[in-house]
């Protein structure tokens, strides 16, 4: 099967679940990924871990719902000249459902941070932890050289038994829906 295939697929699940839907599986997602990063950090530091995360959009899970402003420090992404991102500190404040995602205002990019984890969306993955993102190559070029965890998320529709994937693609740490952690 080829990815634009697969996309096709995924965005078309995802168009079929309502916006109250996304919300609550959000919630049970949110929480599956604090008891995770949990586990984590009592296992490699006593330190305040920083969280890189995304700001979501059509329909992605909205993984800050069970996340307080002081358990971790938070980064999101920025997009530089189509092909680097970076990530810059921010306050939950900012991320909201209507965010249009990766564009952070001059003011927000004040303090670039280096994640301990990253929350890494995909349109679809597999049950082996492969990830297929929006198409662009942003996390994958930026996960190539990232030395963190990484941990996938989306809602359990969007898990496939296998995806086409190529050398490139960056496969996860872990999975996160909101029915199972895949490890």
């Amino acid at each position: 099967m080829e990815k634009n295939i697969v996309r096709k697929k995924a965005r078309q699940i995802l168009t079929g679940i309502s916006k109250e839907r996304i919300n609550d599986k959000s919630l049970i997602v949110s929480k599956n990924i604090i008891s995770l990063i949990e586990d984590i950090q009592k296992k490699i530091t006593s330190r305040k871990l920083i969280i890189g995360a995304f700001c979501p959009i059509q329909q992605e899970v909205l993984w800050f719902r069970s996340f307080k402003e002081n358990d971790f420090s938070y980064c999101v992404p920025h997009i530089f000249d189509e092909h680097k991102m970076d990530f810059y500190k921010v306050s939950l404040d900012k991320l909201t459902q209507g965010n249009l995602g990766l564009v952070l205002d001059k003011e927000d990019r004040s303090e670039l941070l280096i994640p301990d984890v990253m929350i890494i969306p995909g349109l679809s993955f597999s049950v082996s932890k492969k990830r297929l993102g929006r198409g662009k190559g942003y996390y994958d070029r930026y996960l190539c050289e990232f030395d963190g965890l990484k941990i996938g998320v989306c809602f359990s529709e969007q898990v496939f038994k296998d995806i086409p994937t190529d050398e490139h693609d960056q496969e996860m740490d872990y999975l996160v829906t909101e029915e199972k952690i895949y490890k």
